[in-house]
């Protein structure tokens, strides 16, 4: 088999054949970039991971599956991959002192069905309970949550290393980075053949499988055009602020804040964002991360998705931030002014870094075989909520390329069929 991509997925992908393919064959992975590029979309230090769902039911199946992967990995690696520190969804209520959860707002009570469905512990937190427990959040007076207790965040540019140094340990995986996937066409034999350019190298390969597995995220049009039209590359930002030492610094840990998921009225996107991670060293350690959820900001090639941040980028983060948290009393690193107004023009983000979602119309992921191609497996659109579903989309493809049944994984809300292609 031959897995294209290895970011979230592919890197699973290619860890799960090293560990579970047949003995004497041969895998291969391939990358466009050097292994631990940052311009696709598993960079940026971590990734919320919680299992109560208000997307879609259907998805706490692979969450659970994932997060007993990445326990499994951090087993092997004696590492910290996880970091359980609870994920709080926060919504405007009409009721915000009922205690009754039935009277949740919709994406909260969302989260709460899918999380008594699955049996996943969560519990309500009514406006009062919120802001009694998390003083830090600024939010709005009517405001109220969810809490996912085993939620947390994982180190994602560490879990995809992870992944793919198991795979090289192995013997008979072979990695091939730096090179493109250009071409892709079925054979006589019932082989499909890919072609790839290094980029070292103008000259073409073509290598043939009997399985290929396509994790390519918002490339993956370039070698399935008919995907195209239902896979939207959109350039997000992703934020961290700089919290400073001391009793601040342990009010923004893990042990003091969750991860959070808010929808505020004044911002036409939700937010979200990461604690302080206590395992970063350096100044990283003081880093409070936080982003807008779904900016629309169309990246024709994701290959071109700029490094640097615009001012209006900037100030946009900066304003989301301050919805959140008191950021101009407890983060503002910028030079005293006479006013305060003034400080909305200099945003002090320790870093501003820059990544993309690859949307589909619907936000569900594309999960399956492309019309004419029964030999390839294809994940993406993962619409910004993939990452904590890495491990197990990995395990969909590896059981597809051993040809073992995967409708045990209950993919159909995402197939490729609902768009006709």
């Amino acid at each position: 088999a031959i897995v294209i991509g290895l970011g979230a997925v592919g890197s699973q992908a290619l860890r799960g054949l090293a560990r579970r393919g047949n003995k004497g064959a041969h895998y291969l992975g391939v990358e466009g970039y050097r292994l631990g590029h940052s311009k696709g979309s598993h960079h940026g230090r971590t990734r919320i991971y919680r299992t109560a769902y208000f997307e879609n039911p259907g998805y706490v199946q692979w969450c659970q599956e994932s997060i007993q992967i990445f326990r499994e990995m951090e087993r092997d690696h004696q590492r910290p991959f996880l970091e359980e520190c609870g994920t709080l969804v926060m919504e405007p209520s009409r009721n915000p002192n009922s205690t009754d959860p039935s009277k949740l707002p919709p994406i909260c009570k969302a989260s709460y069905d899918a999380a008594q469905q699955h049996g996943i512990a969560v519990e309500h937190l009514n406006a009062d309970g919120l802001r009694e427990r998390y003083p830090q959040f600024r939010g709005t007076p009517d405001m109220v949550g969810v809490f996912e207790p085993t939620g947390g965040f994982v180190r994602c540019e560490q879990v995809v290393q992870a992944a793919l140094n198991e795979a090289k340990a192995t013997e008979g995986v072979e990695i091939w980075d730096e090179t493109r996937a250009v071409g892709l066409k079925n054979l006589p034999d019932n082989s499909v053949g890919v072609t790839l350019e290094k980029t070292d190298s103008k000259k073409p390969i073509v290598v043939t499988t009997k399985r290929l597995l396509l994790a390519m995220g918002g490339w993956t049009s370039q070698l399935l055009p008919s995907w195209a039209a239902h896979l939207r590359p959109n350039r997000q930002v992703q934020s961290f602020l700089q919290v400073p030492k001391g009793e601040l610094l342990d009010q923004y840990s893990p042990k003091k804040l969750p991860t959070w998921f808010m929808i505020h009225p004044k911002s036409r996107l939700p937010q979200y964002g990461v604690p302080c991670d206590p395992h970063e060293t350096g100044p990283q350690r003081q880093w409070l991360k936080i982003a807008l959820h779904g900016r629309d900001d169309y990246l024709p090639d994701p290959s071109q998705n700029p490094t640097t941040v615009t001012e209006a980028e900037k100030q946009e983060c900066w304003d989301a931030a301050n919805l959140v948290f008191d950021c101009k009393g407890n983060f503002s690193t910028a030079a005293p002014s006479e006013s305060d107004d003034d400080m909305a023009s200099q945003p002090p983000f320790a870093a501003m870094i820059p990544c993309f979602y690859t949307m589909t119309k619907d936000e569900h992921f594309m999960l399956g075989s492309p019309q004419g191609y029964s030999n390839v497996f294809a994940i993406s659109g993962l619409s910004g909520h993939g990452f904590k579903m890495g491990p197990a989309l990995g395990q969909m493809m590896v059981d597809y390329a051993l040809g073992e049944d995967i409708s045990k994984w209950n993919m159909e809300f995402c197939a490729p069929t609902r768009f006709g292609v």
